[in-house]
């Protein structure tokens, strides 16, 4: 799921290969879908043509595409694992846009539980909208405050692993960073695989990198695997390295981020140093594995956050979405009961009836019977419209229908376990 990949708390110390979202333009996805390989954990992001993310999910990427208004999208379309609306003039009618993000969220979520909403606009202009209650319906901002998750631009165009390392690690969420090449994207994947999902950044011994005897500038940076206990090295040179000499433990096997190589070949030399078979200018190397029993200790605490009303709103409107998809006609019937004080009056009054409602997709329509008034029955005539003056067209308004208006004011209350189910 990309809210797992991309929105869950990001690492504090250890790279953060799914923090990358690379932003592609619409020729430069295409060559990649054209390429041959897979892309797995690859996050995509296409301006300008929102069909072939279908190809670059096959592959294994995950896509995400780039619209200028909020309309929906087309009924043939492969829905995405996100989309940003990133409109093109920052002025404009706050409460269209509003609107449009509400319907297209809750469409998008019918047809991909799993798919975001992110919105890209002035920091003033997000307030705003904001307060339009958005915020159940958008689930990140791009370089804008007041959203619960914010997504960021790359302010420099990073050329290394290096450079994308402090890149994520500087930003503490999702980074949009510019498509620069298949290679660099993919190596930046790879160490991912390479360092593994539990690697916890520990201080690193020296290490120095030569290349047919001649030094060459060099970084590492030390982890160990939560899992085994072993160490691991990421070591990133200037260039290509064919020797590596450390102070610290052995390493007895190797993996190459940069070029693709599956593995370097290392092997322990008699004078302490570590050769490469393959040069490499990045790889991660992993302790050669020692006898006895090791010990690892892991702790983890989590809470349930307890959703608004809006936001238990959002989700009833995504699910309502998901039934219309399925369910094209509908006749269901229940009863309604609405209770209420008038003025001049201490008792409550309380107007009761039999619904029935047609659904057919495209519009809705509801049959009150047996209308009652503090359970006298109210008399309809030839026109077939109730004598009852306090029942207006808001009023009569189904409490849940998915029309996105004020009808209605949602307060949550305390949850309750029906069926034993908690609801």
């Amino acid at each position: 799921m990309l809210t797992a990949l991309l929105l869950a708390a990001l690492p504090q110390g250890g790279p953060c290969p799914r923090c990358i979202v690379w932003e592609a333009s619409a020729a430069d996805a295409r060559a990649l879908a054209d390429s041959a390989g897979r892309l797995d954990g690859v996050a995509l992001q296409v301006v300008g043509d929102e069909t072939v993310g279908r190809r670059l999910e096959a592959r294994g990427a995950t896509v995400g595409s780039v619209r200028a208004t909020a309309e929906p999208l087309a009924a043939e379309l492969e829905p995405p694992a996100w989309v940003l609306v990133r409109p093109l003039a920052d002025e404009g009618d706050d409460a269209a846009l509003a609107f449009g993000l509400k319907a297209l969220a809750s469409d998008l979520r019918a047809r991909r539980a799993d798919a975001l909403v992110g919105l890209e606009v002035s920091p003033e202009r997000l307030a705003r909208l904001l307060a339009l209650d958005v915020r159940p319906y958008v689930d990140f901002a791009v370089a804008g405050p007041g959203a619960e998750v914010g997504w960021r631009r790359a302010a420099s165009r990073p050329r290394s692993l290096r450079d994308l390392d402090a890149l994520a690690r500087d930003a503490g969420a999702p980074v949009l960073v510019p498509w620069q090449e298949a290679a660099l994207a993919l190596s930046w994947r790879r160490l991912e695989d390479a360092l593994g999902p539990s690697a916890v950044p520990v201080p690193a011994d020296p290490v120095r990198c030569a290349r047919s005897g001649r030094p060459v500038p060099c970084a590492v940076r030390a982890f160990l695997d939560a899992r085994t206990g072993a160490a691991l090295a990421w070591v990133d040179a200037e260039d290509e390295v064919d020797a590596i000499e450390t102070d610290g433990p052995p390493f007895a096997s190797g993996a190459g981020i940069v070029p693709a190589t599956d593995d370097p070949g290392v092997r322990a030399e008699a004078d302490g140093r570590i050769t490469l078979e393959v040069p490499a200018r990045s790889l991660v190397l992993r302790e050669a594995p020692a006898d006895g029993a090791r010990f690892g200790d892991a702790l983890e605490v989590t809470a349930e956050r307890t959703l608004t009303a809006a936001e238990v709103l959002s989700r009833h409107r995504a699910a309502e979405r998901r039934r219309q998809l399925a369910v094209r006609q509908s006749i269901a019937t229940g009863s309604t009961t609405a209770t209420f004080t008038l003025p001049g009056l201490s008792a409550p009054s309380a107007v009761t009836a039999e619904v029935v409602t047609f659904d057919d997709g495209e519009r809705r329509e509801v049959v009150h019977r047996d209308l009652r008034w503090n359970g006298t029955l109210v008399p309809i005539g030839r026109d077939r419209v109730p004598r009852l003056p306090i029942v207006e067209p808001a009023a009569a308004e189904p409490p849940l229908v998915i029309r996105l208006t004020e009808a209605y004011v949602y307060r949550l209350a305390r949850p309750a376990t029906i069926d034993g189910r908690r609801a």
